[in-house]
């Protein structure tokens, strides 16, 4: 497969072609080289001609989809996620959450590296998929656990990338029926917005009619209804609210200020330099990632739904948290800069740079080529049977390792609505 040029990017071919060109050929200061732990393999060997780190990506990318096909479950899922560990200032034994989460995400990320919804494994998947996240919604819990905006974040960019058809479809009339020309069927599109409305509850008259999961403050915490919220939920919810709207679901008619509210807590978060940070942590590399696609994302939003307030505020918001971007980027560790060693969630803070520079257009951060930079630390760390591992990530680290590098490595982020100048 051609997958830089030929799956990933959604440009002309010329101009796509230019894009790759810009990203592999321009260089960028690095750190020293990473290396490899035991039992990964590097793609290319010095007994062999050297490939260029286009072809290495190409080659990485089919092995990782090849594995990650592979540790499907036998009833269609991935498995749950196994919290434990330290969680900020807290000490968490193992258990359960996010249920479905690992489930939907691999789905996404398959469907996003061109598997169909018809095959097999995918339809399996789907069937197991949508069975819990129903459960999940009608009960509020899944196997005892609460049903997380993570769950329905994920469910809704699993069902977008699935009937995702390479177009933006006009917005339903209605939100209950679906658009015409939309590729959904009737009982995914019902689903899909059941998710929607638990992400943004519904307004009707002026009143919630049903809750959903956006805080009072504007931004994204856990659960129905929460008191709190974090950079980390909002721009996983943000992303799925943009595929909806992408896919023809009139997020506004359901609740006609998500952007606005969400607008006014993301910029409340930026630091004096442009950074985000995950609740009162220090700013982190990810988080200052997350952040600025989150802006990007609501930018885009709100232009295309005519409404010009605060536009140059965000504009210059936007342009502080690519320098950020650039001054915090690591390809292999998710940088705390008090912390130099960290590599805590690296893999999601690589899927969270890949949003914000493909959301942005930008093939540099700052001076940092991002993609070039973390390709070349993925083809690198990919193991010999094709699958990454976030070692600090929640378990299953192998499934959501694999995910996250993927998403980076095909760049799966469609680049931002730009209008005007």
């Amino acid at each position: 497969m051609r997958h830089l040029v030929a799956a990933s990017c959604r440009f002309p071919p010329v101009a796509c072609g230019l894009l790759v060109l810009l990203a592999l050929a321009v260089g960028s200061p690095s750190p020293a080289p990473h290396q490899p732990p035991r039992g990964i393999v590097q793609v290319a060997s010095s007994e062999e001609p050297e490939q260029s780190l286009g072809e290495r990506v190409n080659v990485a990318i089919d092995r990782g989809i090849e594995w990650l096909r592979a540790a499907q479950h036998e009833d269609g899922s991935w498995g749950p996620c196994i919290s434990g560990g330290r969680y900020g200032s807290n000490v968490r034994e193992e258990r359960p959450c996010y249920i479905s989460g690992p489930t939907t995400f691999a789905m996404f990320t398959l469907a996003r590296c061109g598997i169909s919804r018809k095959d097999a494994g995918m339809k399996k998947g789907l069937k197991w998929a949508r069975e819990r996240l129903i459960t999940g919604m009608e009960t509020g819990k899944l196997e005892g656990r609460s049903f997380a905006s993570y769950e329905a974040s994920s469910g809704i960019l699993m069902l977008t990338a699935l009937y995702d058809e390479g177009k933006v479809v006009k917005p339903a009339r209605l939100w209950t029926g679906k658009p015409a020309g939309s590729a959904f069927s009737k009982r995914d599109w019902t689903l899909l917005g059941d998710l929607v409305v638990h992400l943004v509850g519904q307004v009707e008259d002026g009143k919630k009619e049903r809750p959903g999961c956006q805080a009072r403050n504007g931004g994204w915490g856990y659960w129905l209804e929460g008191a709190s919220a974090d950079v980390s939920a909002t721009q996983f919810a943000l992303l799925a609210l943009r595929e909806a709207t992408r896919a023809g679901f009139p997020v506004e008619q359901v609740a006609p200020k998500v952007w606005e509210q969400a607008r006014s807590y993301v910029m409340d978060q930026q630091l004096r330099d442009g950074g985000f940070r995950y609740d009162a942590e220090e700013p982190a590399s990810g988080m200052v990632a997350a952040g600025t696609a989150s802006l990007l994302i609501l930018r885009e939003q709100l232009e295309e739904a005519g409404s010009a307030a605060a536009k140059e505020e965000l504009d210059r918001a936007i342009t502080r948290g690519l320098d950020a971007c650039g001054t915090y980027f690591l390809p292999d560790r998710n940088l705390v800069p008090s912390k130099k060693d960290t590599d805590s969630y690296h893999y999601c803070h690589l899927y969270a740079i890949e949003r914000a520079g493909s959301l942005a257009r930008k093939h540099l951060m700052g001076q940092r080529n991002w993609y070039a930079e973390g390709a070349q630390y993925l083809v690198n760390q990919q193991y010999e049977d094709g699958h990454w591992s976030d070692g600090t990530c929640m378990r299953p680290k192998d499934v959501l390792g694999t995910c996250f590098a993927l998403l980076f490595l095909k760049r799966a982020t469609r680049p931002a609505v730009i209008t005007g100048g």
